[in-house]
Parts: structure tokens; C-alpha cells; sequence
């Protein structure tokens, strides 16, 4: 009974919430996928201005985003704007070392001087009560599911009480974000939460965590692909079309396939067809249409 008021009351916050604050769905991504459809036709001035009109909307951009734009302002020669992303991403925790593998932004550093180091802050504001609580049910997850572990607990009973600390967690400091707890802390692969909403489903009778992925993609917590991937293990059922961005090839144009298309718009998540010219064309300037790992200083 508790559970279910706890549950309740965490949509009815967040959800009053939403109603007071920008719709990520409705007043960013669709310019972030603007954006990235101009960069594959080669229009970069377009595109930085989508970008622009995207982060002018809203009070904290993506990482991702923010690196695809300096790109943008890189290829253009507007280099007083890519200092300003390359200080965000410094502020972001975003490593140099990383940034200058990409030969563009080497050869922009490199001529400008650019003192890149000198906006790492000495400690940034994370919620480190979080970290570390995420941190530790991710480890419980972990060892419960270990050869030696399976005897001595029921993993169903584990799943539902990490479950329940998670949303204790969001109900408190709200969903787990990179401004929260870093943009390491949101990797796909190596994120504090995701397995522990991957090991809730259907048949496990724990909690779904669908409408809360759906609330933080709205509010900008999470990136509609990260929700993408989650949403597949939450309902067990390709509602997002998941397995067709890792095989664009299998898209065909059936009414399963548009009903799909419907459905990641709703999330901000541009359609396979988009999607798989994003994945399939030539980028040579390494430009990034889905989250992954750029190298964190610590």
C-alpha cells in the first residue's frame, strides 16, 4: 500500500512539475533533430542555428549536443561561439584529451591557444548523496546475480527493493540526470541506474518504470535513445523501435513500422528512416547523433 501512495505521489510531483517547467519533447529535441538532419545535408550554419534555438529554450543542454555545435562553429570559423562550447563541456567534466581526438578541434585549439584546462572547476555541484546511493544498489544488483548469490536470495525480492530506493531517490532529488550526477553517471553501458530499471519487467511483477522515463525525457532529465533502450526491457516489447536503430537495414515501410515512427515522436525521437540516414551517411567530422562515452576528467 505504501509503495503504491509512494508511486502516485512521485507522478503527481513530477507531472506538477512538467506543468511548470519546458517540454524537452516539444521545445528542444525536435530543433536537436532539425539540427542533426542539416549537418547530414551539409548545412552547417542552419544547423548551429537549430542548435541555438534549441539551447536558448532551456536552461541546461546536453553534452552531446553542445559537442555538435562547437563542431558547427568550428567548420563555420565562428570561433567566439565555439569558446563558449568548449568552456560547457569543460564545465561538464568533458576531458580535453578526449575533445582532441577529433582533428578539427586539435587544429582549433592549437590556433587559438585555447586555455581549455583552465575551466575544469575545482569540485562541481553533483548530488553525491545520490551517486552514492545509486552507486550502491547498482552494486547490490550486481552481486545478487553472481553464481555464489542466487541461492541465498530471491533476485525478484532484491529487484523490487532497489526498486524502491530508486524511487525514493527521485521522489526526493528527481530523476537521475547529468546534471545530477554527471555525465558519466548517464552512459548507457556504464549508468548508476539503468540496470536497475533494465532487471524491473513484466514478468519479474516488479515496478514499470515507463511513465517516469516518459516524465524525465520531458523535463530533460534523459535522452529520449537512452529511454529508447530502456522503454524495450520495461514492456518487453520493441514499442520504440530499439532493434531497428542497431539494424537500420531491417526498417521496411509497413504500418507496424509507422505506428512505431508515432511513437518515438511523442518521445522526441526522430523516425528509423531519419535515423538510419543519420547512422548510414558519411561523417567525417565525427559528429555524434547518439550519447556515448566522452572521456570525463576526475
Amino acid at each position: 500500500m505504501r509503495f503504491t501512495l509512494l508511486i502516485g505521489i512521485l507522478l503527481s510531483r513530477v507531472l506538477l512539475c512538467n506543468s511548470q517547467k519546458v517540454n524537452y519533447v516539444k521545445d528542444y529535441h525536435p530543433f536537436i533533430n532539425e539540427a542533426e538532419n542539416l549537418i547530414i545535408g551539409n548545412l552547417l550554419l542552419e544547423a548551429l542555428y537549430s542548435y541555438e534555438n534549441a539551447f536558448k529554450r532551456v536552461e541546461f543542454s546536453f553534452a552531446k549536443d553542445e559537442y555538435n555545435a562547437l563542431l558547427c562553429c568550428i567548420m563555420t570559423g565562428r570561433r567566439t561561439q565555439a569558446d563558449i562550447y568548449l568552456k560547457n563541456l569543460a564545465l561538464k567534466g568533458i576531458d580535453i584529451c578526449f575533445l582532441e581526438k577529433n582533428k578539427l578541434i586539435k587544429s582549433f585549439t592549437e590556433e587559438t591557444h585555447y586555455k581549455y584546462q583552465k575551466y575544469y572547476p575545482t569540485s562541481r555541484k553533483y548530488n553525491y548523496v545520490l551517486i552514492e546511493t545509486l552507486n550502491k544498489i547498482s552494486k547490490i544488483d550486481q552481486d545478487i546475480r553472481t553464481p555464489n548469490a542466487l541461492l541465498k536470495e530471491p533476485i525478484a525480492k532484491t529487484d523490487s527493493s532497489n526498486a524502491k530506493v530508486l524511487l525514493d531517490m527521485i521522489y526526493d532529488y528527481g530523476f537521475p540526470s547529468e546534471q545530477l550526477i554527471g555525465y558519466d553517471g548517464v552512459l548507457p553501458k556504464e549508468s548508476m541506474y539503468n540496470l536497475i530499471i533494465i532487471h524491473q519487467n513484466r514478468l519479474s511483477g516488479t515496478f514499470n518504470f515507463s511513465d517516469i522515463l516518459f516524465q524525465a525525457v520531458e523535463n530533460g532529465s534523459l535522452l529520449p535513445n537512452t529511454a529508447l533502450m530502456l522503454m524495450l526491457f520495461q514492456n518487453e516489447a520493441d514499442i520504440l523501435g530499439f532493434s531497428y536503430t542497431i539494424d537500420t537495414k531491417e526498417y521496411i515501410h509497413t504500418m507496424e513500422c509507422q505506428h512505431i515512427d508515432k511513437e518515438r515522436l511523442l518521445w522526441g525521437i526522430s523516425t528509423i528512416k531519419t535515423y538510419s540516414m543519420k547512422v548510414e551517411s558519411p561523417n567525417p567530422a565525427n559528429f555524434e547523433f547518439n550519447i556515448k562515452k566522452m572521456v570525463v576528467k576526475r
